[in-house]
């Protein structure tokens, strides 16, 4: 069994059919988690000044390690980077994990994390957008996300229902659905006592919702059916 040498970033080594085996530097990817834990640490305390610092110091660590770490480390850290009210370099780091994303996104055949990843990547580029009134800009964005859920070469609905809980998240950063469950109860309770309709097509006008868009979102997720929230 070959020794792994710590003292290396990624240590790549040849199987017998000469592909080649990614090898991850262990005390890097520790250091990595330890700053990462600190770092939301602090944002969490709305020390954001720290929260940047540390971000800044996993991002540079998460480099000797692989580019989907580093990836995730420029999300994070625009996320600081917009606490501190810097949302234009917020952006640029996004933007900066949106084009190492995208490569990999085409290429590699280990989809679900790079489709995660890149999901939320496109999600809060969108919600920056409008921040900087790039209304335009992030229309396109969130049409990209929702095409990224549809990917023909995402097979597994729960991969898709679970992408879209994401969106969902980033979008409103509260148990929304839950609200949605406790304003709207009596109305989904009638709702779902009429069995003659195809309800996602058409809520009888009779019913009132706060939300009818949130009502399609709410049962695409209660009957992992992403159909109702597609149509």
């Amino acid at each position: 069994m070959e020794k792994i040498d710590s003292k290396k970033q990624i240590k790549r080594s040849k199987t017998p059919d000469n592909r080649n085996i990614t090898v991850i530097n262990y005390e890097k990817l520790s250091e990595y988690i330890k700053l990462n834990t600190k770092s939301f640490q602090y944002l969490e305390n709305k020390n954001f000044a720290l929260a940047k610092i540390y971000f800044a110091k996993s991002m540079e660590i998460s480099k000797e390690i692989d580019q989907i770490k580093y990836i995730e480390s420029l999300i994070n850290y625009s996320l600081s980077l917009y606490y501190n009210n810097e949302i234009l370099s917020s952006y640029d780091s996004l933007k900066k994990a949106k084009d190492l994303s995208f490569s990999l996104y085409k290429s590699t055949e280990e989809i679900n994390q790079i489709y995660f990843i890149y999901l939320r990547i496109l999600c809060n580029m969108c919600l920056i957008s409008l921040n900087l009134n790039k209304v335009s800009e992030s229309k396109q964005l969130f049409n990209k996300a929702i095409s990224l859920i549809k990917d023909s070469k995402i097979t597994d609905i729960i991969i898709q229902i679970s992408m879209l809980r994401e969106l969902i998240y980033i979008f409103y950063r509260i148990d929304s659905l839950s609200n949605f469950q406790e304003i709207n109860e009596k109305n989904i309770m009638n709702i779902y006592a009429n069995k003659n309709k195809e309800l996602y097509n058409n809520i009888n006008s009779n019913i009132n919702l706060d939300d009818k868009a949130m009502y399609y979102l709410y049962k695409s997720l209660r009957n992992n059916d992403l159909n109702y929230w597609l149509k």
